[in-house]
């Protein structure tokens, strides 16, 4: 039984990117799916806000996040989906956010993320890729 290529961790990343940001109408759409995958506590950790309410306005369209926390957010969810392409079930994959993760210093994915280290969290899930 022949085993599918994978395609290399640079055209994954490419492709999650084409759909964060051509598959969501709304700022708030894609809070939302970011939310429902990642649940509110990871998303405010990831853009440092303080009140889960705030997550929930966001993806309401009630507020909008601002410019650098949209970034934020974008970012995440582009290696979010990535993950699910290389194909983590979305458990395993939101669990890969907040997992110690040997290759970030065992540091966890959002952490690093925050802190906008994106080559980082790039490098440790083309790691992932390899195993």
């Amino acid at each position: 039984m022949a085993v599918a290529a994978r395609l290399p961790i640079d055209r994954v990343l490419e492709r999650a990117h084409d759909h964060v940001y051509k598959g969501f109408e709304t700022h708030a759409a894609l809070v939302k799916e970011l939310t429902r995958a990642l649940g509110r506590p990871t998303v405010a950790r990831l853009t440092g806000v303080p009140d889960l309410k705030t997550v929930t306005r966001w993806s309401l369209g009630r507020n909008q996040p601002s410019d650098d926390r949209l970034e934020l957010l974008r970012n995440a969810a582009v290696f979010y989906f990535a993950l699910l392409e290389l194909g983590l079930t979305p458990t395993n994959a939101e669990q890969w956010f907040r997992g110690a993760n040997p290759a970030l210093g065992f540091e966890m994915p959002v952490d690093v993320l925050h802190q906008r280290r994106y080559a980082e969290v790039a490098a440790a899930l083309g790691n992932h890729a390899s195993d």
